[in-house]
């Protein structure tokens, strides 16, 4: 219903005309799967460039959480199944991703920190190029940026302490920082206060990037997952660049550009319902290592 009402809300404002896909944020709980499992996400699967165009995530203000989910969101809107699923019948002439298995960790498949986490799978890659290709989604190819945007040169981890990081891992308890344990393999050990009980709740999460991990080393910092662990880096500088309003721009398809490919001119069937090819993306809400006294 979300998705839906937003579809309407959007629906002749022309602040969004030019938007290949409108996002919503939200900390609320967006649905409930099972006990370790939340729904996390809801996209139209290849929904961008029609009516259909939205999207929503959860994001705790603070923990970059919505960062994934959002990669992994609009990934489904960019006509990406789950990885290990077939062909969507409603995108017409749809590959799949039968031939990768979802257990190898890729963003759209199952959720794991091993080092694919940040990738996608080339069953993603295809998918991808096959909607870029589609006539129905020629709004990919069309550069109608407009506005400001200046990057950042501080990384999350600088500026959140270890005891905000474990605050953003439940909602229903309380985690601080263990210092006794520190940072290993930069996951961030966390502990509860002693409940009414007497018991302590531990419980591990992965560093935001920049965080520090070596005491003796204000170099050594977390910087992407997949590297597994404490490296030393320097503060890489990033140009602070201006996107300012440009005229509109088409790219051709890309089996134009390169020579191959199927053939883009052909219609798309329609959607019969908004309700079509809708995504559920479950992450797991962390995983305790049990009480203790």
């Amino acid at each position: 219903e979300t998705i839906t009402g937003l579809s309407k809300y959007i629906e002749g404002k022309s602040e969004y005309k030019n938007a290949d896909l409108v996002f919503l944020y939200t900390s609320l709980n967006i649905g409930h799967y099972a006990e370790n499992d939340g729904t996390a996400g809801y996209t139209m699967l290849g929904g961008v460039c029609n009516e259909y165009k939205t999207g929503a995530a959860e994001d705790e203000a603070g923990s970059y959480s919505g960062v994934y989910i959002t990669a992994h969101e609009i990934a489904h809107g960019l006509g990406a199944v789950h990885d290990g699923s077939g062909p969507d019948y409603n995108i017409e002439g749809h590959p799949g991703a039968s031939s990768c298995p979802r257990g190898d960790g890729y963003i759209m498949g199952s959720f794991s920190w091993e080092k694919n986490h940040y990738l996608f799978s080339q069953c993603s890659v295809q998918q991808f190029r096959h909607l870029y290709n589609m006539k129905k989604y020629s709004c990919l190819r069309k550069r109608n940026t407009k506005g400001t945007l200046i990057s950042s040169d501080k990384l999350a981890g600088e500026f959140i302490s270890y005891d905000d990081q474990c605050r953003k891992m439940k909602k229903d308890q309380v985690f601080l920082y263990d210092e006794k344990k520190g940072v290993t393999d930069c996951q961030i050990n966390c502990k509860t206060e002693k409940d009414a009980s007497g018991y302590t709740w531990y419980n591990t999460m992965e560093a935001l990037d920049g965080t520090p991990c070596d005491p003796k080393n204000k170099n050594m910092r977390c910087i992407k997952q997949q590297l597994r662990g404490c490296h030393e880096v320097h503060q890489p500088k990033y140009s602070r660049r201006l996107k300012s309003s440009k005229k509109d721009e088409t790219k051709e398809p890309l089996s134009a550009r390169r020579g191959r490919g199927r053939s883009t001119e052909e219609p798309l069937t329609t959607l019969q319902s908004p309700f079509i090819s809708v995504i559920k993306s479950f992450v797991p809400s962390g995983f305790g290592t049990g009480p203790k006294k």
